[in-house]
């Protein structure tokens, strides 16, 4: 459906509003509409008119379709497309498709409601939980201002509970027979329970400007329930306390007017204690992507010419020549130069045995080396290192949102007024139907139901299971884009997958180099020639046929010339002009449609086919000159691999552009019966199309250019991180260290997560299915259990630590 064309863009979260309705303002002659007075503040507090990280974000498709667009609308993977997503105002729902995206300049941000940001730690005036550090906000000072919050809570949590212990006993010890009377009236008892419980109620102020300042923004959180309760007791102590004759006779007991300073002092001081339980318990699920950051080392050792100098990471640029010593951490991504190293990759690909790197081989920031002193010659550091790109996916993916937190938002918004109805309703009935005191046993109910509703459970139920699961995921060697896939995941029943480079190692070899007949197979210097033409063509090519070429053609000692006017097709191969030759190499069909003959020619006979060999024919100026035949072999467990997934129950397809023959060798060896070779990038996509159309849901994997439709078009995409950028680009989990063996591990992870998250989510309903008529008193009639403030405070704490706790499992989870 259209935008009504009336309706202006919020710059600063987004959000559709009506300039009729919407409040605005001027800034550089021109007038801008805004969801709320925040918005409107920060916008006109920003140098200029665009804003930098929260300025609706324009997403470009240049050919291949993004998984936001119609992979049904052929038209939609050619047409260039810009869209601006639509966010919601900060103080309102969100959309699935929605991930929170801090800006820039603010330390901590609220993951659930947008523009919600602080430059020191504290609780979203919206939903009430505790602001998260940002990971786009980089300061050195940030983590000793977190640790002085954590240790401001600490001490906080002490005095609280210390002060509303003592006046607990100040309340509780007359009750079990101790006559505190006889020394002190109950007027000064009162007096002193007041004066110890003010302090406690000041200490929590943070959570009141959360609790009713969320009022002021047209909502409501778990803040505002315990505010409405805790001060409800405080107040209604305090008069009974100065102004007793001001009460009504039903609310006297034993010929005194009510005291509650022990629930008020107590459900705080347990308010104070569960965040601060729920805290810790919080930074469990961020260490995942705290080791990450720990990979990177402190200094680098920068080679200049002679002299060896020592600088921070951040400082080496593309070019660099770093040294590393033995038992240090590979400092930027680069080519090994110089030395043999056994590298620890274990933090970035789950594998605890070292691997073995030779000159000529990619290194990866953040590996560690275990062998001889080596040299690397730097390709990309800091934000552009390996590592720097996964602790980014990693800590976007788990500020994503999966699409069930929709239907928790939606049961949240109401949540707070129903229980606010629940709480009148308990202690209007407790003041017509209960027994005396009437006034006593209502304000008791009302208060008890205010306090043990938590939908801080149902809040954090969600994204604690995604946070933890897409650390889990970087542990285990694949990374994650959005949580919304764990959830589609789960709903996968057909796996199409790529051969080459994806069932097999992706190194094919060159095993057999064939001229035509017409071309004097026999004759040295032209055989070498013909391949020094096809060589530096290959050059230009990502292709791992195009690379073996290469590489054979370097072992052998060619000499490899500069192309000219190159042309990689995707799914062909590739044509240019080489020593003002006219060359192209690519799949027999494609050389075929461009010569003239229009035909293959003969063949030298005397050599054996191999197996499970991919075919290249090569033409100079029009005319077919040569073939290469290659092989290449199945990855190690790839055949276990494939049977553990045929045992999920998912439907298994191999499609290859490669020969028929090869993709059938490499089908029998892995254990695969449904499979088709030599298909087109679009047939493939047509694959999958085809597939969705008859209501499967369909993932893709593969790792090339020609990937790349598919793994768009696909209901989930999953991409091989050695593969090329295009294919990381259009798929929605990359495989790091292009292991097949991770998508299992993928499948199992997701199943968890969104096991974990209907766990969590029954946590939350149980909990409060349960808890709510207790507290009303519902089960008094039968089983005189009534419950009192204090014991529902402290069940509205266990509630949420149930919750972080069950999420905490996924890590340990097998």
């Amino acid at each position: 459906m259209a935008d009504t064309p009336s309706l202006a863009i919020d710059p600063i979260c987004g959000m559709k509003v009506d300039p009729q309705k919407a409040i605005s303002a001027e800034k550089e002659g021109k007038r801008f509409y805004f969801c709320c007075v925040h918005c409107r503040d920060r916008f006109l507090a920003s140098p200029s008119t665009r804003t930098s990280a929260n300025e609706p974000i324009q997403v470009v498709s240049l050919g291949i379709p993004s998984k936001k667009t119609n992979s049904n609308n052929p038209s939609s993977t050619t047409l260039p497309t810009v869209t601006a997503p639509t966010k919601s105002c900060c103080g309102g729902g969100h959309s699935s498709s929605e991930a929170v995206i801090p800006s820039d300049d603010k330390a901590y941000f609220c993951p659930m409601c947008p523009g919600q940001e602080s430059d020191s730690p504290g609780y979203c005036k919206i939903c009430g939980m505790a602001l998260e550090r940002n990971p786009n906000f980089v300061d050195a000072s940030l983590d000793e201002a977190a640790e002085r919050s954590e240790l401001n809570l600490r001490r906080k949590v002490i005095v609280a509970c210390t002060l509303a212990g003592i006046v607990s006993l100040l309340a509780m010890l007359p009750m079990i027979g101790i006559p505190l009377e006889r020394w002190l009236s109950i007027r000064t008892l009162a007096v002193v329970q007041a004066l110890l419980t003010t302090p406690i109620l000041i200490i929590a102020w943070p959570y009141w400007q959360s609790g009713f300042g969320a009022i002021r923004q047209g909502s409501a959180n778990m803040f505002t329930l315990i505010g409405l309760g805790t001060w409800s007791a405080y107040l209604l102590s305090l008069i009974a306390l100065l102004f007793p004759h001001w009460l009504p006779p039903q609310l006297h007991s034993h010929q005194h007017a009510p005291i509650y300073f022990e629930s008020a002092a107590v459900i705080v001081a347990l308010v104070l204690l569960g965040q601060w339980l729920e805290g810790t318990a919080r930074k469990k699920t961020n260490s995942d992507l705290e080791k990450l950051v720990s990979m990177l080392p402190k200094v680098a050792h920068r080679i200049d010419r002679e002299s060896i100098v020592d600088i921070p990471p951040l400082e080496l640029v593309q070019g660099d020549l770093a040294l590393v010593k033995p038992g240090e951490t590979v400092p930027a991504d680069g080519i090994l130069e110089k030395g043999n190293a056994d590298l620890d990759e274990s933090l970035l690909t789950g594998e605890s045995k070292t691997v073995a790197k030779f000159p000529g081989d990619r290194v990866i920031a953040g590996t560690i080396n275990h062998a001889s002193v080596i040299h690397v010659r730097v390709t990309s550091s800091g934000k552009a290192s390996t590592l720097s790109r996964i602790i980014q996916s990693v800590a976007q993916a788990q500020r994503s949102r999966a699409p069930i937190q929709d239907l928790v938002d939606r049961v949240t918004t109401y949540f707070v007024p129903a229980v606010i109805l629940i709480a009148c309703l308990a202690a209007s009935a407790w003041w017509i139907f209960g027994p005396e005191p009437r006034g006593t046993y209502a304000f008791l109910a009302g208060l008890s139901v205010l306090v043990i509703a938590c939908p801080c459970a149902l809040g954090l139920a969600t994204p604690m299971s995604i946070i933890v699961g897409v650390g889990r995921a970087a542990r285990e060697g694949f990374l994650v884009r959005d949580a919304k896939v764990f959830q589609k995941l789960t709903e996968i029943d057909t796996l199409v997958m790529d051969k080459t480079g994806t069932i097999t190692e992706g190194k094919p070899q060159v095993v057999a180099w064939q001229l035509t007949e017409s071309q004097d197979p026999f004759k040295t210097d032209k055989r070498f020639s013909i391949l020094q033409l096809t060589a530096s063509l290959e050059q230009a090519s990502e292709h791992p046929l195009a690379q073996a070429i290469v590489h054979w053609a370097r072992e052998e000692k060619v000499e490899l010339l500069t192309p000219k006017d190159v042309e990689v097709v995707a799914g062909c191969g590739t044509q240019g002009i080489v020593a003002e030759k006219t060359i192209a190499v690519g799949k027999p069909q494609w050389i075929l449609e461009k010569t003239t003959s229009k035909k293959d020619p003969n063949w030298p006979t005397s050599e054996k086919h191999p197996k499970a060999s991919s075919v290249v024919l090569v033409s100079v100026d029009h005319e077919i000159v040569a073939r290469c035949l290659l092989a290449d072999q199945p990855r190690s467990k790839a055949s276990e691999t494939i049977a553990a997934l045929s045992k999920l129950g998912l439907q298994l397809e191999l499609l290859s552009g490669d020969a028929k023959e090869a993709v059938q060798e490499i089908a029998a060896q892995v254990g695969i019966t449904n499979f088709r070779g030599e298909v087109t990038p679009d047939e493939k996509k047509a694959r999958i199309l085809q597939l969705k159309s008859s209501h499967h849901k369909v993932a893709m994997m593969g790792d090339g250019v020609n990937d790349a439709p598919a793994l768009a078009a696909a209901d989930v995409g999953i991409s091989l991180a050695t593969g090329t950028d295009l294919a990381n680009q259009a798929s929605d989990i990359s495989l790091l260290e292009g292991d097949i063996k991770r998508t299992l591990a993928a499948i199992r992870l997701s199943r968890q997560v969104v096991s974990n998250i209907r766990q969590n989510l029954m946590l939350g309903l149980l909990y409060n299915l349960l808890a709510l008529p207790i507290a009303a008193g519902l089960l008094y009639p039968w089983t005189g259990w009534l419950l009192s403030p204090m014991l529902a405070a402290a069940a509205m704490a266990a509630s949420s630590l149930s919750v972080v706790a069950n999420a905490l499992r996924l890590r340990y989870q097998k």
